[in-house]
């Protein structure tokens, strides 16, 4: 422990067995609640944590890590060590190594730098694949004559996309026998 801490009227009392009364806490630490005048009361039936200030009687319990017990002593109107120089002197260094917290606090939770994206690779370009007949039909004897000799030309329609390919075949000669057809290739959106 601190020698002055030790030697301060604020310091910790001793338990109900004799024993010197332990802080439950890390923060506010015994020496900021020694600064801050008040003494460890060490009921461990109540709360654990009870303090008391010698000089106006005000009792505060319920301690968490963020509480400031300097600003809860403030609230005590009449009382004389919070209008002491002591307690001004060592309010303020209670205040300087709250902001190296804090600043260590805030290093610790600012995320790493988010890494720069890479650059992307252009669309590749649409090609057509080629065409493979993968089955090729010849109209049987049995077929319709008239749909057999009709002169209307053969449409064969490829969409691929927004992309429609449509191929028309014209055949003079007749159907089933190899003619040199004269296809037509359209392109429509």
């Amino acid at each position: 422990m601190n020698s002055a801490f030790v030697s301060s009227p604020t310091s910790e009392d001793r338990g109900m067995d004799g024993k010197p009364g332990r802080w439950t806490h890390s923060l506010p630490s015994p020496e900021d609640m020694a600064g801050a005048g008040y003494r460890f009361e060490g009921n461990q039936k109540v709360g654990g944590d009870i303090v008391v200030c010698d000089f106006c009687t005000m009792q505060a319990w319920a301690w968490e890590r963020k509480d400031d017990p300097f600003a809860q002593h403030m609230e005590s109107k009449s009382c004389e060590y919070v209008d002491s120089e002591m307690f001004r002197e060592l309010h303020d260094k209670f205040l300087q190594k709250q902001g190296k917290n804090k600043k260590l606090d805030d290093m610790m939770l600012t995320p790493p730098a988010t890494p720069t994206k890479k650059s992307y690779k252009p669309r590749r370009k649409l090609r057509f694949s080629p065409i493979i007949t993968m089955y090729q039909s010849m109209p049987t004897e049995e077929a319709d004559p008239e749909t057999a000799n009709s002169k209307k030309p053969v449409e064969i329609a490829v969409s691929a996309g927004q992309t429609r390919v449509v191929i028309q075949i014209t055949d003079g000669g007749e159907r089933g026998k190899l003619s040199v057809p004269t296809p037509t290739l359209s392109f429509l959106p």
